[in-house]
């Protein structure tokens, strides 16, 4: 390993997709019984939270448009309660599998949610903050990407170590410091591989029979039997990434805190103008946008402007260079043939 003199990491090896699949295999068929049981229990409360906000939906459907804004307030509500039922059963399960791995503890389903207790809430808040900053970031293409991969671990750090809130997201973008690629790399992978697997499954239960049953039975017991190997697949990483030694201790910076919030309140304020939007009628709706979409080109109009001025004027600099430095063509004079 080598290490830069800011103490950043150059060079570290991490273990490779083969050892992250062959350890997760190894903990899934350990903790079987108990990650079933959680992930049973994730999938009842999903279950119970589209059956509820559904129906809900289904009773005012047609009605006015306040009354859809209503019902849309209600089943935020909703969500958020189940949220935090959602954040329980991740931490229990999360801290079911580093017991076992790091701390050789073998816990029931009973006492990862005890051991999750005092977790799990600010997991929940960490996922709201990460959840805004995606909706804030979604118009810019790659920063959900970037996001998704930097704040990876920032669920793990906030259940296994001090960090809280936003702290948790600037220590899980620091554990990446020098090893963006070599993590997002074996994220990809196995999303990859699990995706083309999917695909291939079900394309061919599609040309049996009743065929869209079949896949959507697969669909489900796909995601219910690999959602426990995904959450071990993500635990060895940040276990894996934590593990290197680096010269420099974790500090969290004023300037990463301001980018996080402003990000996070950007995506607040697009999340209300969508409920806003959903309180109009169509053509309100239409209308509003078009004013919106009006007044954000005739603000960005002069930048657009200035931005091809100078470009233009770059280009006649480079262009200017390259005419000066092209040396004179002499003139040749023609064979006696002429040819």
């Amino acid at each position: 390993m080598r290490k830069k003199e800011n103490g950043y990491i150059a060079i570290v090896y991490l273990p490779g997709v083969g050892s992250l699949v062959a350890r997760s295999l190894h903990i899934y068929r350990q903790l079987f019984p108990q990650l079933a049981g959680l992930t049973g229990l994730l999938a009842l409360a999903g279950f119970a939270n589209l059956l509820l906000t559904g129906f809900l939906s289904s009773l005012v459907d047609g009605q006015r448009a306040f009354i859809l804004f209503f019902v849309s307030i209600i089943n935020l509500a909703i969500f958020i309660i189940f949220g935090f039922l959602y954040s329980y059963f991740f931490a229990a399960a999360s801290h079911l599998i580093h017991e076992w791995y790091s701390q050789g503890r073998t816990l029931s389903i009973r006492q990862a949610l005890e051991l999750s207790r005092d977790r799990f809430s600010a997991l929940y808040w960490v996922a709201i903050i990460l959840s805004l900053m995606f909706y804030g970031s979604s118009f810019t293409g790659i920063l959900p990407i970037l996001f998704g991969v930097w704040y990876y671990f920032s669920v793990y750090i906030v259940l296994f170590e001090p960090e809280k809130g936003a702290a948790s997201l600037a220590k899980s973008r620091y554990l990446l410091h020098g090893l963006f690629v070599k993590v997002f790399g074996r994220y990809s992978a196995i999303i990859a591989a699990y995706t083309v697997f999917f695909l291939i499954l079900y394309n061919l239960l599609l040309g049996l029979p009743g065929g869209w049953v079949l896949a959507l039975l697969l669909s489900f017991i796909l995601l219910y039997f690999s959602f426990p190997f995904f959450i071990a697949y993500g635990y060895l990483q940040y276990h894996d990434t934590s593990a290197v030694e680096r010269t420099t201790a974790f500090e969290f910076f004023k300037g990463e805190k301001v980018a996080i919030a402003c990000w996070a309140a950007l995506g607040l304020v697009i999340m209300v103008i969508g409920l806003f939007l959903s309180m109009l009628t169509e053509q309100a709706r239409t209308r509003v946008v078009s004013t919106l979409s009006a007044r954000a080109v005739k603000i960005m109009l002069p930048f657009l402007a200035n931005s091809q001025s100078n470009v233009d004027k770059i280009s006649d600099f480079l262009g200017t260079l390259k005419r000066e430095k092209q040396a004179p063509i002499e003139a040749q004079p023609l064979p006696p043939t002429g040819y």
